[in-house]
């Protein structure tokens, strides 16, 4: 909440005519409880009469350890309870806010809408030590496509960003370097593709990484294991 008040603060000195709000909402509280429809019915309340036209999913996390996939270094339960947590805040959540969103979307007359899903470059390659924070973001790409074919005709459009490494305080690189993009330019790229594309990798630098990565991995050894039926 203290950081969401900082941002608030500074984004009224830059645009001191806009009207700025925030909402705290603890991303893996999602279950079917009475807290999370009032919860719900808070933010719908925020948002009334208001002209709300773009709902970025931005929320994300990974694993808590980065290691071995089923470390005995981390007890059966603790593991357990990392992966739900990891797929509650990276796809649930996000599948739920939606939801509950679109209509207010749809709801715009003659205006358009979009929805940003942010998945990762890790959606596109194999993720090891984190595997499911790679395939969480798998879910955020399919999902964004599924979307798009549903909404297409009816003025919403849904772009997938999958960036590489952006500079912030998650990755810990404060500015941007020959593989790590900044946030601005990141940002800026991903808004100019609504409406022209459905999933981007939101910076040349992201696009490049992506390429390397690829060559990269036709020189690792690969095993290959058949079936034999009988």
């Amino acid at each position: 909440e203290e950081k969401l008040e900082s941002v608030k603060s500074t984004l009224l000195e830059q645009f001191p005519r806009r009207e700025v709000e925030f909402f705290t909402w603890e991303a893996s509280d999602i279950e079917e409880s009475q807290g999370f429809q009032q919860k719900l019915d808070s933010l719908k309340s925020k948002m009334e009469g208001k002209d709300f036209g773009l709902l970025v999913n931005n929320v994300g996390t990974t694993e808590n350890t980065f290691g071995w996939f089923s470390d005995d270094e981390m007890s059966e339960r603790e593991h357990c309870n990392d992966l739900i947590r990891t797929v509650k805040i990276n796809c649930i959540f996000p599948a739920k806010l939606t939801a509950a969103i679109i209509p207010i979307l749809r709801g715009r007359s003659h205006r358009s809408s979009a929805i940003i899903n942010i998945s990762s470059i890790l959606a596109h390659l194999p993720s090891p030590f984190n595997p499911i924070y790679g395939a969480s973001k798998s879910f955020n790409r399919t999902f964004s496509r599924a979307l798009t074919a549903e909404y297409a005709q009816m003025g919403i459009d849904v772009l997938c960003v999958s960036p590489g490494m952006v500079a912030s305080n998650l990755t810990g690189i404060q500015k941007s370097t020959w593989f790590c993009s900044g946030a601005r330019e990141t940002a800026m790229y991903s808004l100019r593709a609504l409406g022209l594309a459905v999933e981007i990798f939101p910076h040349p630098i992201h696009g490049l990484t992506y390429f390397l990565s690829c060559i990269l991995m036709t020189f690792i050894p690969q095993k290959w294991s058949s079936t034999t039926t009988a």
